[in-house]
């Protein structure tokens, strides 16, 4: 198999493996340095990336659940779509980087830098959380629903559009959810 940088397509690394989860730790493991790796779409549940220099590349849509980034760093790094549930991302630096649409669900997010307010929710069956980064707009995930909070707000609270009370166990978990998230975002929000 061979990992390939997304700008000029040049060979970073290369090994005979049936994965390239194996073939990204192998790389690591290395000391190769992962700088604009091609990795969208890549399979790397429960891969260990720590310490990996991942500056510039491209994870969209890759699956790092339970994946290891401790001390990684991800300058630059496009997570577009990734789904990063129950990933361990202590000790990165997330200042510059787009978390539209990422899954963080169960992130262990100790030590990181560039958020100001995380916080989880799970109501009934229905996992959540509000997130703000340094210097980008608030974002709240309902599902797998996200938007910013402000969206939420003008486009789905008050014409009631994405929370039917129509007295569905679904629709008014969430809607309970969602009150909560905000009230403890305004808090958050209120004491800076």
């Amino acid at each position: 198999m061979e990992l390939r940088r997304w700008d000029n397509h040049e060979i970073i690394y290369e090994l005979e493996c049936d994965s390239i989860k194996a073939l990204v730790e192998s790389a690591i493991n290395n000391n190769v340095s992962l700088y604009k790796a091609d990795l969208e779409n890549a399979d790397l549940e429960n891969a260990n990336l720590e310490n990996a220099n991942l500056e510039n590349a491209n994870l969209e849509n890759a699956n790092l659940r339970h994946a290891n980034l401790t001390n990684a760093n991800l300058e630059n790094i496009n997570l577009l779509g990734a789904y990063l549930t129950r990933v361990d991302l202590t000790n990165v630096d997330l200042t510059n980087v787009n978390l539209t649409n990422v899954n963080l669900t169960y992130a262990n997010l100790t030590n990181v830098k560039g958020i100001d307010y995380f916080k989880y929710y799970k109501l009934y069956k229905y996992e959540s959380y509000v997130l703000k980064q340094t210097n980008k707009k608030p974002m709240a995930r309902m599902g797998c629903f996200e938007r910013t909070i402000k969206e939420w707000e003008e486009n789905f609270w008050n014409n009631d559009h994405e929370f039917p009370n129509n007295g569905n166990e679904y629709s008014v978990a969430r809607l309970e959810c969602y009150k909560i998230m905000i009230k403890d975002y305004e808090k958050f929000k209120n004491k800076g």
